[in-house]
C-alpha cells in the first residue's frame, strides 16, 4: 500500500469489527478506501478461476473413484474387526480374562482407526450406519452360528433387514 491510512482512519475502521476465529466481519459499513483495497488485495491473491469438471476420462475422476472403492473396502474391514472386538469382549468375560481384554483393545481401537480413514472419503451418517450395520449383523450371525444363539424366524429376518439397510446405503453413496 502506498500510503499510510491514518489513526483516525484505523480507530473507526477497528471499532466497526467483529472479530471471528481466522477472520474479522465488518458490523456496518466499513470505508470505502479499506474495502477497494482488501478487494484488490483479494484479487491478487486468489485470481477468478473457473471450476475443473472431472469426467470419466479425466485422471483426476479415476482417483476419486478409486479413493471412494478404497474408503469402502476400509469401512467393511473395520465392520469385521468390529465382529472380533464384540466377540473379543465377551470372551474377555467383563475384562477380566487378559489376552481377550488386550483382543478386545486392540480390535476396538483398530476397527475405530479404519472407520475413521473411510470417513475423509465418505459421509459420516452412511459410513456409521454402514459400519454399525455390519458389526451388529455379523456378530448376531456368528452369534447364531458358532454360539447357538436364537435363530427365530423374526430374528433372522431383522439381521435380514440390517443387511438390507447396508446395501442399500452403498448403492445410494
Amino acid at each position: 500500500m502506498a500510503d499510510a491510512h491514518d489513526d483516525d482512519a484505523v480507530k473507526e475502521c477497528c471499532d466497526r469489527l467483529i472479530w471471528l476465529p481466522g477472520f474479522a466481519v465488518f458490523g456496518g459499513t466499513p470505508p470505502p478506501r479499506f474495502v477497494a483495497e482488501g478487494q484488490a488485495l483479494q484479487t491478487a491473491r486468489e485470481p477468478m478461476t473457473t471450476p475443473h469438471q472431472t469426467t470419466p476420462s479425466d485422471p483426476t475422476w479415476r482417483m476419486k473413484e478409486r479413493d471412494n472403492h478404497m474408503a469402502w473396502t476400509l469401512l467393511c474391514i473395520a465392520g469385521i474387526v468390529e465382529i472380533a472386538f464384540a466377540f473379543a469382549m465377551k470372551r474377555s468375560e467383563g475384562f477380566t480374562r487378559l489376552i481377550p481384554a488386550m483382543f478386545t483393545v486392540v480390535t476396538g481401537l483398530s476397527s475405530v482407526f479404519l472407520l475413521s480413514i473411510s470417513l475423509r472419503t465418505l459421509p459420516v451418517g452412511t459410513a456409521y450406519a454402514v459400519w454399525t450395520g455390519i458389526g451388529a449383523a455379523g456378530t448376531a450371525i456368528l452369534g447364531i452360528a458358532l454360539l447357538g444363539e436364537s435363530a427365530a424366524p423374526i430374528r433372522v429376518l431383522c439381521i435380514v433387514l440390517i443387511l438390507a439397510g447396508v446395501i442399500g446405503l452403498k448403492q445410494v453413496s
